[in-house]
């Protein structure tokens, strides 16, 4: 895997690059350091609202004919682009064919820089917010998820959902949800990245006139939040009458510590794989899963780990105690030969990702906080083959003090 080419602008944006010819394809994104746990008080769901309006915004063309969304125009090239914001990350993306790479970055750049939006089309994607969050409230595996994350991080900006409310979403206007944008635009982190065969002086060339060279100088991150103490929870009280979703776990380091890869390893130990121990134990001994798996997220503040569970309320109780029988098992005598394996399931899953252009220019997103800070693939994957038995083993220990535990859809009352 060829070295990332860093460049950083006057005003702090980088330009992260991997030339690499062996690529029939290019992905090209535009990383911006800011999620959800960025929007304004009362204000959920901006960021992810803001994402939208991005992929809508109206792009010149060359020929001079009239303008068109940024994702159509993406499409309309040949090319394949989407966008997703997270709890602390947004990023727009795009694969395409090599000789349009630069002008598909120009219109990446340009629709954050100088994004071209009516209220017509904030409107229209207001609307579209609304019906996918309508969708992800019907969805208990989707619910689940966003109330285990509120309940690991309480009173914390890492707990709020990402796509905020339909009463935020409602009550939004296109001047707020534009105001954000240019405070993000003069203080978080952006990155420009750039995978397949051209340079980084492509990209400086072709993002020029874009707007992007000209946006404020970044200024300092923000501090750290600290975390409120966690206890774990009590017994699930009440089972719902319907098939219902768990996730179980709790927090993990942040995306700093090293400590963080020894759950991403436990992930692996316990997870949906015919390999780990939990698929052993809940499938194979007990049937009492279909479709599960664990895994690891780390964040500036703290991280959380869970396992995903799906079952039958009747079938609930065994679920959890198997989970947590599990957890105990490697607690206190992690088996070094189930936790080699995992570790390079670890490694696997995470080069395998940069088997691709886009997997790449996605990693470099993520693994770089937008340009924030040093990250390598093949650093993490080497941390992760390194991890020891006894690590995993403190990580279970840990997560099983402070067990969340969080059921959906709720029993009726």
């Amino acid at each position: 895997m060829s070295a990332v080419d860093q460049l950083t602008l006057s005003n702090g944006v980088c330009i992260l690059t991997r030339t690499d010819h062996r690529f029939a394809t290019a992905a090209v994104s535009v990383a911006i350091g800011a999620g959800s746990r960025h929007d304004p008080a009362g204000q959920g769901g901006t960021l992810h609202l803001l994402e939208h309006i991005l992929m809508s915004s109206q792009v010149d063309r060359a020929d001079g004919a009239e303008p068109r969304p940024l994702a159509e125009e993406i499409e309309l090239v040949g090319g394949s682009g989407n966008a997703v914001t997270g709890l602390e990350l947004m990023l727009l993306h795009a694969q395409v064919l090599p000789e349009l790479a630069a002008q598909t970055m120009a219109a990446l750049a340009s629709a954050v820089a100088r994004p071209h939006v009516t209220e017509e089309h904030f409107e229209a994607e207001r609307k579209a917010v609304l019906q996918e969050l309508a969708a992800a409230a019907s969805d208990p595996c989707d619910v689940v998820q966003d109330a285990y994350i509120r309940e690991l991080f309480p009173g914390h900006p890492l707990g709020r959902p990402v796509g905020g409310t339909a009463a935020e979403v409602q009550a939004a206007s296109m001047e707020q949800v534009l105001g954000v944008h240019r405070d993000l635009l003069a203080s978080a982190p952006i990155a420009l990245i750039a995978v397949g065969p051209l340079t980084a002086e492509d990209v400086r060339e072709a993002v020029r006139g874009t707007g992007i060279d000209e946006l404020p100088r970044r200024t300092a991150a923000p501090a750290r939040l600290a975390l409120a103490p966690l206890a774990a929870s009590g017994p699930v009280q009440e089972w719902p009458e319907e098939f219902c979703w768990l996730s179980i776990g709790g927090r993990s380091p942040a995306v700093d510590d090293p400590g963080r890869h020894a759950y991403t390893v436990l992930s692996h130990v316990l997870g949906g794989g015919s390999a780990s121990l939990l698929y052993r134990r809940l499938r194979h001994e007990k049937g009492l899963g279909y479709h599960f798996q664990s895994w690891n997220r780390s964040y500036r503040d703290g991280g959380s780990w869970r396992v995903l569970v799906g079952t039958e309320p009747e079938n609930g109780p065994l679920v959890l105690d198997t989970v947590r029988s599990c957890l105990a098992e490697v607690a206190a005598e992690p088996d070094p030969q189930r936790v080699a394996t995992a570790c390079r399931q670890a490694a696997f899953e995470l080069l395998e990702e940069a088997d691709n252009p886009l997997g790449q220019a996605i990693q470099l997103a993520r693994g770089t906080y937008a340009g924030d800070r040093p990250w390598s693939a093949a650093e993490d994957a080497a941390a992760l083959q390194a991890v020891t038995a006894d690590e995993v083993g403190a990580a279970a220990e840990r997560l099983l003090r402070e067990l969340s535990v969080v059921v959906r859809p709720e029993a009726d009352r």
